[in-house]
């Protein structure tokens, strides 16, 4: 399992890869913006039905650096900006050791660009 923080920095490194290209597709299909962001986990040896679920406000950073124009950095940085925002959820969530069998972040509730 992901026991570290710089491990589970790495994870989230992927998943927010995966996660922004999609992002920004759907701001352009769909003319909204992410407004909540949520983190799952599951410590290891818990039963499957043991996944946590923590759900905040997506970071106003996200908003300019989702643009379909935007440069390649800054799609960076809104990468960066998931990952920071999950990074402080699970700061305040898990014990100081803890080994997570189960790591996922998403969008789960999107705003009109005109908000």
């Amino acid at each position: 399992g992901v026991c570290t923080a710089l491990l589970l920095r790495r994870l989230l490194r992927k998943l927010a890869d995966q996660l922004v290209p999609r992002l920004v597709a759907d701001r352009m299909r769909n003319a909204r913006r992410p407004a909540t962001l949520t983190i799952k986990y599951r410590q290891s040896g818990e039963g499957y039905h043991r996944s946590v679920r923590k759900s905040v406000n997506a970071p106003v950073q996200l908003r300019s650096s989702l643009s379909p124009n935007a440069s390649k950095a800054l799609h960076e940085r809104a990468a960066e900006t998931l990952i920071s925002s999950a990074m402080d959820v699970l700061r305040r969530e898990l014990p100081p050791k803890f080994s997570l069998s189960l790591v996922g972040i998403g969008i789960t509730r999107f705003a009109p660009l005109s908000d």
